[in-house]
């Protein structure tokens, strides 16, 4: 809680007592007298000044409480006075307004004294000019307000450095800008003034503190090779420093640190790095959205593209759109990306990443419970459109967010946004750049989309770049006929090709839709079960977890895959029986869309709820020996049974083995084949990792991946998966597995768990023979990512 100050209150008492009934003054209410500083209290004392300049001044001023430039004009100098100099109201408002900004003016007794003068020196010392006492009318100015001057913050910090350019700024050009409170934070009024420093070093007629084509055009060229143009050099040190690239002093000279600086500065913002600092460098510096006039490789838009557009777009020298994965509802613009469309951006060649709008341009939009909803209706148009699951959907937060709004409702929105995306897809915001830092600080975005052309947003002026920015929106113009909005690429560019996107269109296989239908009762079913036997309701998770348990029970519900994926409702499957008696669980199928091989859905079940299972409990080692991982061990150790039984070391034949991981019917039938229990292979069995077994590890690697589990009945993902899904199953299996692994190969992935170190490694060799995995454990990790790169160049 704010105190109250004792000199505050005589202030505001004085105030009161001495200028009650004057035009213009504004009393202060009995509740008002508080003894706290704040604008009102200023504004008070400012009516009080301008009453004073017209009573003793001769001026002509109208009484607002406004510090302009017609206050500015008229008031004169203020220097200290010797003690017995008679009090004067003017002396009163300078002691009352440096009590109210926190300094300790000593008296309040309308003199200004040396004593006062002291505490006005405090106040230039802490401004970053010449501490002489001597109240010019731009230090009155800078005194009459509630901005801090007392710098709190650490050394060293980019608060700290912004500090130093204020204090900078204050000393060169104070006296003709008027100060800058020193405070370390930068807002409008600071930028505008760095603005306003680098005009009237360039000798720009009408200072006005806005970046434009002429300030530009006046803007000089620097380099190490530049001589003279100290304070310039010294300019562009301090619009370094603002843009986070502090170069060290601020020495006015073109040394090693600033030529890093500006090196650093333009590769990072990649606007041709070659650490001289031309207009388009200052442009950048100053204005978020730069030198609009610059070339750009990528653009946004709102309209549709037909193949005309799309290729006028590629002519046009962009090779990128950010389309809009959904109409706002009740809208009137038809913005939506249609399967039609990707077919056009696909024959022209293009790029495209997902943006995701459908208000997103007040704070009142922003709520847990909306992030939820928008989640899912993302993931849903997304998968529809065939967006691959390591797609970026870059989600709008289209207005000028307040500070106190990051924390109150932007971040709880991306949190909750987070938590339903799941692994579907990855996060990306689309706004200022406070708000991407504000997102890529807490970890909830993958990379930025900025809004930059909103160079007069609070959130972009003097606000540094995220360090995960994909994309830089900076000029609204056309091309190919229709309005786009320019955006520079990062590295991070995470575009995809319209040409690997695949829409969804329902049904494909309709000799499928019986065994949906069958998973779609299954589901509603457990529902009835929950409804009348527990008096409760179950959430969408409880539901697919019975499903897939039903449709597992018979083959896997040993107790090694009970631990695996789980207790099986076996009350439920009772319930099943009594109610569907001709379900047989064992003979649920479906058909494989790639090969029209039938696969019954029993081993599907059990992988995919083990990886559940596991995914849930965050252990990534037995959440891929649920799957492909466990069925490699297993032919590694049938591949030990069979050379202790033939003496044929079949690990040393890559061919071989790259058959062995997914044969189909018949495949290894000329092999002498052994397996467990030295079981010889029989005609048209698989050695342990079937096709079947293949598809549907990787299918279920890919569901749990792409969809949530807690969200989307597993019936639909079902649907989904093998409608639209299983086209690219091996591309989108590789690059979720690399990218949950961090890794660039698929051998040493798979090597983690063939190498024979690891726990699961223990419990294969005990329950099927082991293999030496010192041995052959690369090889047949090596033989894993040959099958899958074959199959992927086949898709």
């Amino acid at each position: 809680m704010i105190k109250m100050d004792r000199m505050v209150l005589a202030t505001q008492q004085w105030l009161n007592n001495t200028y009650d009934g004057i035009k213009g003054y504004e009393r202060f209410s009995d509740k008002q007298l508080d003894g706290i500083t704040g604008a009102g209290t200023f504004l008070r004392l400012i009516q009080a000044l301008q009453i004073e300049l017209n009573k003793n001044y001769h001026a002509s001023l109208v009484v607002d409480g406004s510090f302009g430039k017609g206050t500015l004009n008229v008031l004169p100098d203020i220097s200290p006075v010797s003690n017995s100099s008679s009090p004067s109201n003017l002396h009163y408002i300078v002691q009352g307004s440096l009590w109210c900004k926190g300094y300790d003016s000593v008296y309040f007794n309308g003199i200004y004294n040396s004593k006062c003068a002291e505490a006005v020196k405090e106040f230039q010392t802490d401004a970053g000019i010449t501490p002489d006492g001597i109240i010019k009318p731009y230090i009155l100015q800078g005194l009459m307000n509630t901005d801090g001057y007392k710098y709190t913050g650490n050394t060293g910090t980019d608060k700290h450095y912004k500090h130093l350019v204020q204090r900078g700024m204050n000393q060169y050009y104070g006296s003709k800008i008027g100060l800058t409170a020193p405070s370390g934070l930068w807002e409008r009024k600071a930028h505008k003034n760095l603005i306003k420093s680098c005009q009237i070093e360039w000798g720009i007629t009408g200072v006005d503190g806005i970046w434009g084509s002429g300030t530009m055009s006046k803007a000089p060229t620097l380099s190490k090779s530049t001589s003279g143009s100290t304070n310039s050099k010294r300019l562009l040190q301090w619009s370094l420093t603002v843009n986070g690239f502090y170069p060290g002093s601020f020495s006015g000279a073109f040394d090693t640190n600033t030529y890093n600086s500006v090196y650093s500065f333009q590769d990072f913002l990649c606007i041709g790095a070659d650490g001289v600092a031309g207009k388009n460098t200052w442009a950048s510096l100053l204005k978020s959205c730069g030198n609009t006039s610059r070339s750009a490789s990528a653009c946004d838009t709102a309209t549709r593209l037909t193949p005309s557009t799309a290729q006028g777009l590629i002519k046009a020298g962009y090779d990128t759109v950010g389309r809009y994965l959904v109409n706002v509802a009740g809208g009137t613009l038809d913005k939506k990306i249609t399967a039609d469309e990707i077919s056009a951006m696909a024959n022209a060649g293009l790029k495209v990443f997902p943006i995701f709008q459908t208000i997103g341009n007040h704070v009142e939009y922003f709520t847990s419970s909306q992030g939820s909803k928008d989640a899912i209706t993302a993931k849903t148009a997304a998968r529809e459109l065939g967006f691959p699951s390591n797609t970026t959907i870059y989600f709008a937060v289209d207005y000028d967010v307040l500070t106190v709004e990051v924390e109150s409702s932007i971040i709880p929105y991306f949190s909750s946004l987070k938590a339903n995306m799941g692994k579907a897809y990855k996060i990306g915001v689309y706004g200022p750049r406070m708000v991407c830092t504000a997102l890529e600080n807490k970890n909830l975005t993958a990379s930025s989309f900025v809004g930059d052309m909103s160079s007069g947003f609070t959130g972009n002026i003097g606000q540094k770049m995220p360090s995960n920015w994909a994309y830089d929106q900076f000029n609204e113009t056309t091309a190919a006929g229709i309005g786009i909005d320019k955006c520079v690429t990062s590295q991070r560019a995470s575009a995809v090709l319209a040409s690997s996107l695949s829409p969804y269109t329902d049904p494909k296989h309709p000799d499928i839709e019986q065994s949906f239908a069958i998973f779609e009762d299954l589901y509603n079913l457990v529902k009835d079960y929950f409804i009348e036997e527990l008096s409760n309701v179950p959430t969408i998770y409880m539901a697919n977890m019975r499903v897939l348990g039903y449709l597992r029970q018979i083959e896997y519900n040993s107790f090694a895959w009970t631990i695996t994926a789980g207790l099986i409702d076996t009350t439920y499957n009772q319930y099943v029986a009594k109610h569907r008696p001709s379900y047989d669980c064992s003979k649920i199928a479906i058909t494989d869309p790639g090969t029209n091989i039938v696969m019954t859905t029993p081993h599907l079940a059990a992988t995919l709820q083990g990886i559940i299972n596991y995914t849930i409990f965050i252990d990534q080692e037995m959440n891929a020996c649920a799957g492909w991982a466990g069925d490699l061990l297993q032919i590694g150790s049938n591949l030990k049974v069979t050379n202790d039984q033939t003496g044929v070391n079949y690990f040393k034949q890559p061919d071989l083995l790259k058959k062995i991981i997914g044969d189909k019917k018949g495949e290894l039938d000329e092999y002498n084949l052994y397996k467990y229990k030295n079981e010889k292979l029989k005609k048209g069995e698989s050695l342990g990792f079937s096709w079947i077994d293949l598809c549907q590890d990787i299918d279920a690697y890919n569901m749990n991946n792409k969809y949530d589990i807690a969200e989307i009945p597993i019936h639909e993902i079902l649907q989904t998966y093998y409608n639209k899904d299983w086209r690219k199953r091996f591309t989108t299996f590789k690059n979720l597995l690399l990218d949950e692994y961090h890794e660039t190969s698929l051998s040493n992935i798979a090597y983690l768990y063939t190498k024979g170190d690891k726990a699961i490694n223990i419990a294969f060799n005990k329950q099927f023979g082991g293999f030496d995995g010192t041995s052959y454990g690369r090889v047949l990790a090596d033989a894993f990512e040959t099958k899958i790169n074959n199959l992927i160049t086949m898709e």
